[in-house]
Formats: structure tokens, C-alpha cells, sequence
């Protein structure tokens, strides 16, 4: 007799999948898999934190200043106290000239390290 899983108790699995694999796409530089890989993950979890930072990171990467800033702001709306996202952030700000946001950023960052309030990504 085989057992039957509803799709629900697969979906994290499955995303847990897709990260790895964006994640070693990434790391092996193919920046588009990855990109396409956390996409596809962010359509059944529009919150997953960990696909919205990396894609944006990927965003950032290939130059793609005003996506990357979208996603990171929702990666940080989800996890506000993610150093990596904060400061990806404002390095993203500071390349589209938005220096006081910027700022806003790598302060909330330095403050929440100061007072170890920081969450790794990892």
C-alpha cells in the first residue's frame, strides 16, 4: 500500500530544495539559475526570506539597482534585523544616489549589532 502526501505537507521540502539548489547555483556563479530557482520558490512562499535576500543579492549583482532594492526592502519587512539584507540594502541605495537611505540602513544595522540584536542570514 503507498502512501498518499498532500501537496501542502511537500511545499517545504520542495522549497528547501529549490534554496539548496539556488544557493549552489549561485555559488558556482550562475547567477540566472539561481535567479530563476528563488523566483520559482517565491510563487508558493512569497515570504521566504532567505529566496527575496539572494534574489535581490543577485539583482544587485547584475546591476539591477531598483529590483534589487525592492526585494531586499521585503527581505528586511520580513526579517528586520538582518545585518546581510540591511547592509546589501544600503549599498543598493547608495548606487541608485539615495545616500540618506542609505545611511538609514547601515546605522539600523550597526545599532542592532551594537546591541546584538543581529539575525544571520545563514
Amino acid at each position: 500500500m503507498a502512501l498518499l502526501f498532500p501537496q501542502f505537507a511537500l511545499a517545504p521540502i520542495m522549497n528547501d530544495l529549490l534554496l539548496q539548489s539556488a544557493l549552489k547555483a549561485h555559488q558556482a556563479g550562475n547567477r540566472a539559475e539561481a535567479a530563476r530557482l528563488c523566483r520559482e520558490l517565491l510563487r508558493t512562499d512569497p515570504k521566504n526570506f532567505n529566496a527575496l535576500y539572494l534574489l535581490g543579492f543577485v539583482e544587485f549583482q547584475n546591476g539591477q539597482f531598483e529590483e534589487a532594492e525592492r526585494l531586499l526592502g521585503e527581505a528586511i519587512r520580513v526579517n528586520p534585523r538582518s545585518l546581510e539584507a540591511l547592509y546589501n540594502r544600503g549599498c543598493v541605495l547608495q548606487n541608485l544616489h539615495r545616500q540618506g537611505e542609505a545611511l538609514v540602513c547601515f546605522e539600523r544595522g550597526a545599532r542592532f549589532l551594537h546591541q546584538g540584536l543581529v539575525h544571520q542570514t545563514r
